[in-house]
């Protein structure tokens, strides 16, 4: 335990030195660490405000509001058809509240509530609160406030939750099937608990709710906006020619895809997603046959979700908060503590070099971990009981 509460003070000095040392960069001319200023707030603004909706009640920082409101952005080939009926009904509702609050007002309260809650699963898994702080200010965290994505905060409070608590009961279940609502692309990180032993009864447990608040959110939002059909979803071909395709999307993201293209690559992007998923099955059977802890198939499929994701843009690497903490080495650490922080210091062509080095440092980790896991002779002694209470986090018993 000694060794966790050390780890997390080495954990929030490099994540605030490397903040520090990444805005100083930037700021004389070294790389980027996000979009530029015009933009921030806009995936929770300029998306919801793209909706169909009543007239928006005025308030502090209105001109943000009226620009956005004019914005094209979301109104063109990409539209916001694409989105998954829960973000689509979240996005309707509050679209509709703003005509009695301000939308920025109700911004700033949803970022707190974000950070809130993500300090209260840090803290209440761990009992520190330096690995609180730490969490707070990585930069996936920060990246999600500045860009205004809640659905990717709310999708990451949800992976980082159930993978924290180790259980897999209707909790887990519940928290994983917002998640894959709000981004399916999330289903390996549901493996750690889906392989172990109480698999078929968890299997239930999560195929219910996550069909049923589809369903739910599908009829909701259709209600709200009759022309949101099953139709829509063609929007998700502009999706992919816009962001995939043309490299819109790979700017500010970490996926195989987003590298290869940065370096050159315009094949199709079903070699990269294939390397991409190149650990999982041999992390599977490793972890299956007990020959690699919990927390180091976690890291593996986060990673590999990163990875084959042909648009991962950074704020989802807030998922990595999940296997930095249940890291029973520094070695094992020391990959997700990477991913945590800012790396945007130089460019390669219209992309920062993050857009490489962190799909290399999952890559690289995750093979890695793997083959060091398959090499293992002698099987773990335990691994996780689902009836028992999760060990504290740093048990090397798992």
């Amino acid at each position: 335990m000694q060794k966790l509460i050390t780890r997390s003070r080495v954990s929030l000095v490099v994540l605030v030195g490397a903040l520090a040392l990444a805005s100083w960069l930037t700021s004389n001319g070294h790389g980027q660490l996000s979009v530029y200023a015009g933009d921030n707030w806009a995936d929770f603004l300029k998306v919801i405000l793209a909706l169909p909706g009543p007239e928006v009640h005025s308030g502090p920082l209105n001109f943000i509001v009226q620009r956005y409101l004019e914005s094209r952005d979301y109104k063109g080939p990409v539209g916001l058809d694409h989105l998954p009926p829960l973000s689509m009904l979240l996005s309707l509702i509050l679209r509709w509240s703003f005509a009695f609050v301000s939308p920025v007002v109700e911004f700033f309260a949803l970022c707190g509530l974000f950070m809130v809650s993500l300090a209260l699963i840090v803290f209440f898994r761990t009992r520190d609160a330096f690995w609180a702080f730490a969490a707070l200010v990585s930069y996936p965290a920060l990246f999600i406030l500045y860009r205004g994505n809640l659905y990717a905060g709310l999708c990451g409070l949800c992976l980082v939750a159930a993978l924290l608590r180790r259980k897999p009961d209707w909790t887990a279940a519940l928290l994983f099937a917002v998640a894959l609502n709000i981004r399916p692309n999330a289903a390996p990180c549901v493996l750690p608990l889906l392989l172990l032993p109480d698999w078929k009864s968890f299997c239930f447990r999560l195929v219910l709710p996550t069909g049923a608040i589809f369903l739910i959110s599908f009829a909701g939002a259709n209600a709200i906006d009759p022309s949101y059909t099953l139709a829509s979803f063609a929007g998700l071909g502009s999706y992919a020619k816009v962001l995939v395709a043309e490299g819109s999307g790979v700017a500010f993201g970490s996926s195989l895809y987003g590298a290869f293209y940065a370096l050159g690559w315009r094949g199709h992007y079903l070699v990269p997603t294939a390397l991409a998923l190149l650990p999982l099955p041999f992390a599977m059977w490793a972890f299956v046959r007990r020959r690699m802890t919990y927390a180091a198939f976690v890291f593996v499929c986060v990673a590999v979700m990163a990875m084959f994701s042909t648009v991962f843009a950074d704020y989802h690497l807030i998922a990595f908060i999940a296997p930095l903490l249940l890291a029973d080495s520094f070695a094992l650490a020391l990959p997700s503590l990477l991913l945590l922080a800012p790396k945007g210091v130089a460019m390669i062509g219209p992309f920062t070099i993050q857009v490489v080095i962190n799909p290399a440092v999952m890559f690289v980790a995750s093979l890695s971990i793997t083959l060091w896991s398959l090499r293992q002779a002698i099987p773990y002694r335990a691994t996780i009981d689902p009836s028992t209470n999760p060990p504290a986090l740093g048990n090397t018993s798992i």
